[in-house]
């Protein structure tokens, strides 16, 4: 299919394998993962993401390639700092950058005219 759940598995990186390309859905919550490979952003097919709950301590770059993503999920981490790239995600829909440390966001993140809901609260930048 075209869906991946990886929910409270011992993953401690996210990779990209040649048959991920098609890939729409991926849940990667409550695991490990520190930081995302390169590859990440050849998966150009992905519209819902979930990082939630991992232990990102930085923005993963990649990310700035799937514009795509209508759902993104990044809460629960460590990450202190979003990137002017983040709007390049025109389509998001739903962002969750709760219970991080993020202290404030780029000017950037008003080109997300999709957005509906944005969640911040929690952190504690």
């Amino acid at each position: 299919g075209n869906r991946v759940e990886v929910v409270r598995g011992p993953v401690a990186e996210l990779g990209a394998g040649p048959g991920l390309p098609r890939l729409a859905v991926a849940d990667l919550s409550h695991n490990l993962i520190r930081e995302l490979a390169p590859e990440v952003g050849l998966l150009a097919g992905l519209c819902s993401l979930s990082l939630d709950h991992n232990r990102l301590a930085a923005f993963p770059a990649p990310l700035s390639r799937l514009t795509r993503l209508q759902q993104l999920g990044l809460a629960h981490n460590a990450i202190p700092v979003v990137p002017p790239q983040i709007g390049a995600l025109s389509g998001l829909r739903q962002l969750r950058l709760n219970n991080n440390v993020i202290a404030s966001l780029p000017l950037e993140i008003g080109r997300l005219s999709q957005l509906e809901v944005l969640r911040l609260e929690g952190n504690s930048g």
